[in-house]
C-alpha cells in the first residue's frame, strides 16, 4: 500500500518558562513566582523575569519547586506539520490541539497525553474533504530545560518507549488510506507571559526547533518540519497568585 508524507516532530515538546534576567545563569529550573512581605524579594514583576536594582528590595521571589505540577496546554492558532520529502512534494497539515504533562522538580517536565483535533491539508496529496489524523508516538514524552544560547529552551527526549513523533493518516486517489510517521527530538522556545488575568507558558517550534528535521516513514531522514506555539497552565489554573516560571540556579 502507497503511503504519503506529512509531519514532523510534534504538537509536543513542551514545557518550560519564562526567561529570567541573570546572565550568570548556567542552568534552569521550575518554580513559582511567589509574594514576599515588604520589599524583601529580588524581583520586581510577578513573572520573576526582572530583577531589582538592589539586592531584597523586591516584591516577589523566586521558589524552586520540590514536587512535579499537573499542567495542561493546546495550539495558540495552528500547529503546522510539513514533511518535506513526501512523494510529489512536500506534504504539510495543520491542526489543532491540546496536552497534559507535568512541570519540576528542578528542570524536568514531561507530556504525558496530547490530542489533535481539526487536521485540514495545506498542501500536498492527502485530499480535502477526506478525514486526516495525527497521532503521537511513543508517550510519555521527556521534556527537560536547559540554556541555550543565554535562553531557556525545553528540550523533547525520548521517554522511556522510543524517540517522540507523530503518525499521520490521511487518503489519496479517494479510497487509499495512507500512514506517515515522523520521529526524533527536538527543542521548543519558552516564555511566559500574562494575558487578561492569567499567566502562561508558551512554548514555540521555531526555526531552531527545526534545526534538527525529524525522520520520516515516507520522506526521509531529517525530512520532517513543526511550526507553530503552545501555551499550558497549571490544573489550578494559572491566574494571580504563585506564578509557575523558570529560574536560575
Amino acid at each position: 500500500m502507497s503511503k504519503i508524507k506529512i509531519l514532523g516532530l510534534a504538537i509536543m515538546a513542551m514545557f518550560a518558562f519564562s526567561v529570567v534576567g541573570a546572565s550568570s545563569a548556567s542552568a534552569a529550573e521550575w518554580g513559582l513566582c511567589k509574594d514576599v512581605a515588604g520589599k524583601t524579594g529580588e524581583f520586581e514583576d510577578s513573572l520573576c523575569t526582572k530583577l531589582t536594582a538592589v539586592p531584597g528590595t523586591g516584591l516577589y521571589e523566586f521558589e524552586k519547586l520540590t514536587a512535579a505540577i499537573p499542567v495542561h496546554g493546546k495550539t495558540v492558532g495552528k500547529l503546522k506539520l510539513t514533511d518535506m520529502g513526501a512523494p510529489g512534494g512536500a506534504s504539510t497539515i495543520e491542526c489543532e490541539g491540546t496536552l497534559e504533562g507535568s512541570v519540576g522538580p528542578g528542570k524536568e517536565d514531561s507530556v504525558t497525553k496530547t490530542t489533535t483535533t481539526s487536521c485540514v491539508r495545506v498542501s500536498g496529496s492527502c485530499e480535502a474533504g477526506h478525514a486526516i489524523t495525527a497521532e503521537p508516538l511513543n508517550l510519555p514524552w521527556k521534556t527537560e530545560l536547559l540554556l541555550e544560547g543565554g535562553k531557556v529552551r525545553d528540550m523533547i527526549m525520548n521517554g522511556g518507549k522510543g524517540t517522540p513523533g507523530w503518525k499521520v493518516e490521511c487518503t489519496v486517489l479517494g479510497f487509499v488510506k495512507i500512514q506517515d510517521e515522523c520521529t526524533g527530538e527536538t527543542t521548543t522556545g519558552v516564555s511566559v507571559v500574562k494575558e487578561a488575568e492569567k499567566h502562561l507558558v508558551h512554548f514555540t517550534f521555531d526555526g531552531i526547533s527545526n534545526e534538527k528535521p525529524a525522520n520520516c516513514s515516507l520522506g526521509g531522514e531529517k525530512q520532517g518540519l513543526v511550526e507553530g506555539l503552545i501555551s499550558i497552565l497549571p490544573n489550578t489554573g494559572g491566574g494571580e497568585g504563585d506564578i509557575l516560571t523558570v529560574g536560575p540556579v
